[in-house]
Parts: structure tokens; sequence; C-alpha cells
């Protein structure tokens, strides 16, 4: 016999039919507001338009067929709602006003260029000081929508397919999105935008560490207990006889699941730096070196959401770069080239010292963690730089400086660096070759005290800005406008 009363199932039954067409309506205006987004027409870019097609169809499905939805789901049903609606501040963000645009659509083709032509990247900024990369959001609404009645699931594939959201022949459930954020304040500073190539490692290693991973954790989790245990045994503990064991015991279960947690994101952090530097060089460098200034260079990862310590990550990053171990010498000779040259030089001395690594053998979890990314790394590093595509080789300053040399002598002229060579037999420059260009020019700058404003900063930015943006054009369209003449 059911224990709730009369009373009570009506109620229950009030309760459902108020909620669902809360529901629909809800569902409707999110529907609306998408689809406003979709045609604002303001994007610097056609990916920002998609996502809101995606959400469109996921609300429009939700407001038609919640009938065919049991009622217990209806509480998951508006978590959905919840879960799309909150993406829409990634479009609305996304708008021209907020963004470098300049440079939006050079950096969608350069990221696409890593990891294929059915990723689309919407890039938005955001107010936390940090960038980071969020998606994949076609798989994310389509796990969510097959939790309920198949008949949800049909009608969303349907209303998807008709609307076409990725204008190409490719199935739409083949394509990935996701979205890059960057903070809000570094809107035109695109100096420190060096670090979109390690938000496209986030999306590179991710099928490694999932592959990879749990195999290699296996292989030592026993050896990693009993060490923890070990510790742990011989730690005095205030702890009654009677209750010690049983405590250990969980403390080093925690312990071990710490350990783990501490290698994989210090594994995920350190293998997306490497991606960054090996497509973007020098630049990748010094973007971390500035943007990790405010903060502690020996935190430990426990205190720091498990992320490397800062001087742990450029001393990796310093070990593998070529312009650093063995062409810096050559770069210090060449006139142009020296101040930034030599100012890496002091900066990378930062990582000689060993106090991260003293900080991370204080506590067993991290000593352990720090122990495993150690024994793994060279081998996972090359497996990381192995899924990049082959045409994408590792960017090296020093093969490039003499053109490094002519585009920071355009910018010294103030003049944009978009490309070399004098017309009409002209070249358009590379996109990781204007990153590293300004980074240089700015560092040879700053040895003159009378440089270094906010104005003379935003001048240097407008300036790359403009040259990614005219780079991309030439690069796209010169052909074709060649042609037609």
């Amino acid at each position: 016999m059911s224990s709730e009363s009369p009373s009570c199932d009506l109620g229950q039954k009030w309760r459902n039919e108020t909620l669902k067409w809360h529901l629909q309506t809800r569902a409707a205006f999110i529907e609306r507001l998408s689809e406003k987004l979709e045609h604002s027409q303001d994007y610097p870019t056609d990916t920002p338009p998609v996502l809101c097609k995606l959400i469109s169809a996921t609300a429009k499905t939700i407001s038609e067929k919640v009938e065919s939805i049991d009622a217990t789901q209806y509480p998951h049903v508006s978590q959905l709602l919840q879960f799309i609606s909150e993406h829409l501040r990634y479009v609305e963000r996304s708008r021209i006003e907020n963004t470098p645009w300049s440079m939006i659509q050079a950096a969608e083709s350069f990221l696409k260029h890593q990891v294929g032509a059915k990723y689309h990247f919407i890039i938005r900024p955001q107010w936390a000081n940090n960038y980071s990369v969020t998606g994949e959001f076609v798989l994310a609404y389509k796990t969510r929508i097959s939790a309920f009645h198949p008949e949800v699931t049909a009608r969303w594939k349907e209303i998807l397919e008709e609307s076409q959201p990725f204008n190409n022949e490719d199935s739409v459930f083949d394509q990935k999105l996701f979205c890059v954020s960057f903070p809000r304040v570094d809107r035109l500073n695109c100096l420190l935008h060096a670090n979109w190539g390690h938000e496209v490692g986030h999306i590179i290693i991710e099928p490694l560490m999932q592959s990879e991973f749990p195999k290699l954790w296996e292989t030592q989790k026993t050896c990693i207990r009993r060490r923890v245990e070990e510790e742990m045994c011989n730690s005095p503990s205030p702890l009654r006889e009677e209750f010690q064991k049983n405590a250990i015991q969980q403390i080093i279960a925690f312990a071990v699941d710490q350990v783990m947690n501490i290698a994989y994101r210090g594994l995920a952090e350190l293998l997306c730096d490497h991606i960054g530097l090996h497509l973007l060089g020098p630049a990748s460098i010094a973007s971390h070196l500035v943007f990790s200034a405010p903060h502690s260079l020996d935190e430990n990862p426990l205190n720091c959401g498990n992320y490397p310590p800062w001087r742990y990550r450029l001393r990796l990053m310093k070990e593998a770069c070529q312009d650093i171990t063995s062409h810096l010498e050559d770069l210090k000779a060449h006139s142009i080239l020296t101040p930034f040259a030599q100012w890496l030089e002091q900066a990378t001395k930062l990582a000689e010292p060993q106090c991260d690594k003293d900080e991370i053998n204080k506590n067993i979890a991290t000593k352990e963690a720090y122990n495993f990314i150690e024994t793994h790394w060279d081998d996972l590093r090359q497996q990381a730089l192995q899924r990049l595509p082959p045409a994408s080789k590792e960017y090296s300053l020093h093969a490039s400086k003499c053109t490094i040399a002519e585009l920071v002598q355009r910018l010294d002229e103030g003049i944009i660096p978009n490309e070399t060579g004098f017309f009409p037999d002209t070249e358009p420059a590379s996109f990781e070759n204007i990153l590293n260009a300004a980074w240089v020019f700015a560092i040879k700058k700053l040895q003159a005290e009378t440089w270094g404003t906010a104005d003379d900063f935003e001048k240097l930015f407008r300036l790359t800005l403009k040259a990614i943006e005219s780079s991309f054009v030439q690069k796209v369209f010169g052909e074709k406008l060649k042609a037609a003449k």
C-alpha cells in the first residue's frame, strides 16, 4: 500500500502540471533568445551562431516534446534548460565589441589547423583572470538529450539537421564545438593570447590522457600505495590505538586518490604547455613568464587546484626549447633579437633553483605524483606532439630570425607587420611569426626609458592585431585577387 495520501497525490499532480507548462514556457523563451542572438550579425566569425542553433534546437525540442517525458524526469529537464541557457553568455560575449576581433578569424583558422576542420571555436572574454577551453557542446547536448524518451532524441536530431548549423556537408553530429576564453581586461593584449596554443593543447592531449593514463596508473598504483602507507604508518597519530588502524586506511586511500588527481592534472597542464611551445615557440614561453609573474613560482599543487608549480613548468619548457638551449648565442648576436634573447636568458634562470621540488617533496601525495610524472614524462610528451598534424612543424625563432627582424623593423616604423618583402614581391607573415615579432619588439622597446606606457602598448597591440587580420586575408584571398586581374 502506498504511504502517500490522496491529497499528497493530488498535490504532486498539480506540481507536475505546473512544472510542465513552466518548462515549456522557459524552453520557448530560450529558443527565442537564442534565435535573436543568432541573427545579431556582429560576430567576428560564423561560429557563435552555430552554438545559438544548437541551443535553439534543444530548447525547441523540449518545448514540443515535454509531453513525451515522464514527470519524474522534469527536474532533469529543468537542469538541461539551465545548462544550455548559461551557454548563451558565450555567444553574447563573443561579439566584435568584446573581442580582439581583428585576430579572431585567423586565430580560429590557426587552431583548426592543429586539430582538424571539424573543430570550431568561439573565442570570448571572461572576467576571471585566466585562459580556458570549454566544450565539447555537440556531444554534451547529445548525451543529455539521450537520457529522455527516444522520441525526444529523434526530434532533436531532426530539428538540428534541418537547421544545418555548420553549413557543410558533414553530419552535424561529427562536428566539435568549443569555447576558448581569455581575460576581459586583456582583450587587446595579443602578446598574452599566445596562451591560446596551450588551450588547444587540451583538446589534443585529452584522448591521450584518457587512453594512456589509466594504464600507466595501474602499473604503479600498488607501489605508490605501499610507499604512502609506509609514510602514514611512520607518522605519529593522535588517535587512540583502537581507532588508529581504520583511520589510517581511510587516510591512505584518500592520499592515493590525491596522488592520482595531482598526477593527472599536472601531466595535462605540462603537456599543453609543450603543445603551445611547439606551435608558437618563445612567444609561448614569454606569455607564460608574464602571466605567472604575479603568482608564487613554488606553490604546492595541493594549494592551487593541483596545477604544477610555475617554476617546474618553466623549467620543462626551457629544456625543450631549442631557441634557448641551442641557438641562444646566435639570437643574442643578432642586433634586433639581442634584447629579447637576453630577456629570455635572464628569465629562464628562474628555473635553476629547486625550490619548487623542495615544496613538492614536503607532502607524500605531491611527491609521489611528481615521481609518476617524471617517470612517464618523455614518452607522453612525444606521444602528445605526434598527435599534431604532420604539417605542424616545431616553431623556431632562430630559423625565422630574418623574417622576425623585418617584421620588427616594420613595427619600429609604425607599419603593420603583415608581410615581408617589397611590393609586388611580398609574402604574408605567419600567425606564429607575427606574435613572436610583437614580443621581440616589446622587449626591445622596453629597454628605452621613454617607452612602455599604456598608449605605447595599445599601439603595438593594434598594429599586431591588424597584421594578423591582413595576413590572413592575404593568404585566403591573395591568389584569387591575382587571378582576377
